[in-house]
């Protein structure tokens, strides 16, 4: 029975591993701290039995799954104050999801400078009107090409900071809509960009969610500094997202403040880390809040960046 544990853990052990670097092995990875968790205790099991070339397996497996995990700790260090800090709530707020006037409130109530919403519907933006003064500039685009916030699920941008310019990017491979805004903060131009690819629940969609990260890559301005948001239906651990912040340098904002769980909402504590803030190098992250979900399947992720001096 033993040996039957310890061959299980073993194998998930190396199947999260593979799925750190191969696309349909992805699934095991997004449960890395678990499996860590489980090869940890099935290591210190073994070495209390007679199976020494396992026991030297766990061994080395555990600290392969370490140095992945390890940095996702994040550096829990007290960041600088800021007056010039730029705060963002990102929240997939379900379509199904009738809890509008407490969504609403929570807004208010966090008050940030940005906020993106995926899977919005025109019953909650209709109720918003009386935050238009609070937050005068805004965009917002059906989730699929030819589809609009009213007829389906979509995604807005709705900021206290004026736009530069804004644009709704169609990528047509992945068929998804991409929300392109460079703000006008404090002197400085800031890239914001929005994604919501598809959810990955057959082969087809896995796809077209992995080449939205692909159709991603020009649209972003290396001359600014960069924010990408948005419920990119996938861990950090993935190979594909691996590979999309290795060509792209941005990197997750799980890296400096520390893994947040923001799906299954229910199951909290528990879940995973499928909503994302990556940012280019400029930019330092001084808060990630993981936060109550109105009645969501996913849970807000509320961020403060801090932009450093060019």
């Amino acid at each position: 029975m033993i040996l039957f544990f310890f061959i299980i853990v073993g194998l998930l052990s190396l199947l999260a591993g593979l799925g750190n670097h191969l696309n349909w092995l992805e699934f095991f990875s997004h449960f890395q701290v678990i499996i860590f968790a489980l090869n940890l205790l099935a290591f210190l099991i073994s070495t209390h039995s007679r199976y020494r070339g396992i026991t030297v397996l766990l061994a080395a497996m555990s600290l392969y799954h370490l140095i992945i995990i390890a940095p996702y700790f994040g550096d829990l260090s007290r960041q600088p104050d800021s007056q010039q800090k730029l705060s963002v709530l990102l929240y997939n707020m379900n379509a199904n999801n009738p809890n509008y006037p407490e969504i609403i409130a929570t807004i208010e109530n966090i008050d940030p400078d940005v906020f993106v919403i995926c899977e919005v519907n025109h019953h909650l933006t209709d109720r918003m009107r009386k935050l238009h003064q609070k937050y005068p500039h805004r965009i917002g685009a059906g989730r699929w090409p030819g589809s609009t916030i009213w007829k389906s699920s979509g995604t807005i941008l709705w900021s206290k900071i004026p736009f530069k310019n804004s644009e709704v990017e169609p990528l047509t491979r992945s068929k998804i809509l991409v929300l392109d805004v460079c703000l006008d903060w404090y002197g400085k131009e800031i890239q914001i960009l929005t994604s919501h690819p598809q959810s990955p629940l057959n082969q087809r969609q896995t796809l077209l969610r992995n080449l939205s990260y692909q159709e991603i890559i020009p649209l972003i301005d290396e001359s600014q500094p960069t924010i990408l948001a948005g419920d990119l239906n996938n861990t950090v651990w993935a190979a594909e997202l691996r590979r999309f912040s290795k060509i792209t340098h941005l990197k997750s904002a799980y890296l400096t403040r520390g893994l947040r769980a923001t799906w299954p909402a229910p199951i909290y504590p528990l879940g995973i880390g499928i909503d994302h803030f990556y940012h280019s190098e400029e930019i330092s992250v001084r808060d990630l809040r993981s936060l109550p979900g109105c009645g969501s399947d996913h849970r807000m992720l509320y961020c403060e960046f801090i932009i450093e001096s060019s």
